[in-house]
C-alpha cells in the first residue's frame, strides 16, 4: 500500500492527480476483519507502514476483499509475483535459503530486482522492498 502510494504520487507529478484502490483476496471471517482493520489503520497514519496524505490517492478508505472464485486477473497475477517476492526478501534477510537459479521463481525475482522494484541511489532495501519489524 505504501509503495503504491509512492508510486503514484511520483505518476502525478508528472501526469496529474490519480487515484488507485486496493484489492486483496478474501480469506474469511477473522482474517477478513484483521485486512480491514490493517488497511484502515495505514490509510489514518497509524501502525508499522504509516501513509500520509492517504486520501489524496486513494479513492476509498476501505479495501475491496474478493473471493479466490472471482477470477479477478489482478489478484491472479499478485499470485504470481508475491511468494518469489516474498522469498527475496527473506533471502536478503537471511531467512530462508537461495532460490535455485533454475527455477520460475528466480525467473521473476530476477524481473523484479532488474526493473520492478523501486530503488533510491540503486538501492532496492528500504525503498522497494521493507521488512517489518527490523
Amino acid at each position: 500500500m505504501q509503495r503504491f502510494q509512492y508510486w503514484m504520487q511520483k505518476y502525478s507529478m508528472r501526469h496529474g492527480q490519480i487515484f488507485g484502490d486496493i484489492m486483496a483476496e478474501s480469506r474469511g471471517g477473522r482474517e477478513d476483519r484483521i485486512t480491514k482493520e490493517t488497511y484502515r489503520l495505514m490509510y489514518d497514519g497509524k501502525g508499522y507502514n504509516k501513509l500520509v496524505d492517504a486520501d489524496k490517492f486513494y479513492s476509498s478508505k476501505e479495501i475491496k476483499l474478493r473471493k479466490k472464485k472471482d477470477n479477478i486477473a489482478g489478484l491472479q497475477f499478485v499470485d504470481l509475483i508475491s511468494h518469489p517476492a516474498r522469498r527475496y526478501i527473506l533471502v536478503q534477510n537471511k531467512l530462508a535459503d537461495n532460490i535455485k537459479t533454475t527455477s520460475f521463481e528466480q525467473k521473476v525475482v530476477d524481473v523484479l530486482v532488474k526493473s520492478k522494484f523501486r530503488r533510491q541511489n540503486g538501492i532496492i532495501d528500504g525503498y522497494g522492498t521493507v521488512f517489518f519489524p527490523k
